[in-house]
């Protein structure tokens, strides 16, 4: 399961979510399980964060970047999911 506090953070927005990250370099970010479907993720600096058994969908907000990047997993992987 995801860890709440990573979560939290995560649903103040990108902005927040991003300041935290800078602040917390050395955090794996933990989203494990979450239900992402219909959440605005935005700019979210999505690097190093486990997302194994996340639900994304195209209804999912993200930044076009993070957008091929779980296309690409979603094609060559059955891990996205």
């Amino acid at each position: 399961m995801a860890n709440p506090k990573h979560l939290a953070i995560l649903k103040q927005g990108g902005d927040v979510w991003n300041q935290w990250r800078g602040e917390n370099i050395n955090t794996a970010p933990d989203l494990r399980g979450t239900n992402l479907t219909k959440a605005n993720l935005g700019l979210a600096d999505l690097r190093g964060a486990d997302l194994a058994r996340a639900l994304l969908d195209s209804s999912t907000q993200m930044d076009e970047k993070w957008r091929l990047v779980w296309e690409i997993c979603l094609l060559y992987t059955s891990r996205c999911v």
